[in-house]
């Protein structure tokens, strides 16, 4: 049966292929959507996670980090270890990432580490996450020699972007967004720039 709820996108990378599902209200489907069958442990931010970490129901176990680009590092990656590790999460679970562009890039590389590597989920909140950060398998952590100078390529197994969180992202963060989007209209995409430029006359 056809889902009128929510869009998908399917990406294919050099190993294999995942959906990218964008709806209102996909996060509680998480496990549906993402055909995950294991333990899940979430990985969220301190801005995000008291809002919408209960929407993915139950968990084995919930990380919260705090929220900023200044905690992307060896340290965050370190700590959720020790959470994972505590809980007992093994190669049958699956890491989600469930916030912007820092938590999808540290729970990437959590997800490419631990245990040599388990499935990961990347729930994206912010606009700019969803269009850019979340797809395409980059993750990694800041150096104080510089940004992203240690990663790994993870592919999720499935993005699921949530166009009800974006209901709480500031202005700034929105806009910030839509600059990736128009950035990919005008270099590959003349219909989707045509669409962005008639809504911006229909808000006119």
């Amino acid at each position: 049966m056809k889902d009128e709820s929510s869009s998908r996108l399917t990406v294919v990378h050099p190993v294999g292929q995942y959906n990218v599902i964008v709806g209102a209200d996909v996060l509680p489907r998480l496990r549906e959507l993402a055909g995950i069958v294991g333990p899940v442990a979430v990985v969220t931010d301190s801005h995000v996670g008291p809002l919408y970490a209960e929407r993915l129901g139950e968990t084995v176990c919930l990380v919260t980090i705090p929220a900023g680009e200044r905690h992307k590092t060896l340290t965050t990656v370190q700590s959720i270890y020790d959470d994972l590790l505590t809980v007992g999460l093994d190669r049958s679970g699956t890491i989600v990432a469930l916030g912007g562009g820092v938590v999808g890039d540290v729970a990437g590389f959590v997800a490419a580490t631990y245990m040599r590597g388990v499935r990961f989920v990347q729930c994206p909140t912010s606009l700019l996450a969803m269009v850019d950060a979340s797809v395409g398998g980059k993750t990694g952590v800041d150096l104080p020699q510089g940004k992203n100078l240690v990663g790994a390529f993870k592919q999720p197994t499935a993005v699921l972007a949530d166009m009800a969180t974006l209901t709480t992202l500031p202005p700034e963060e929105f806009a910030a967004g839509m600059a990736e989007v128009v950035k990919h209209g005008l270099i590959a995409n003349p219909d989707l720039l045509d669409r962005l430029m008639i809504e911006d006359l229909r808000l006119d």
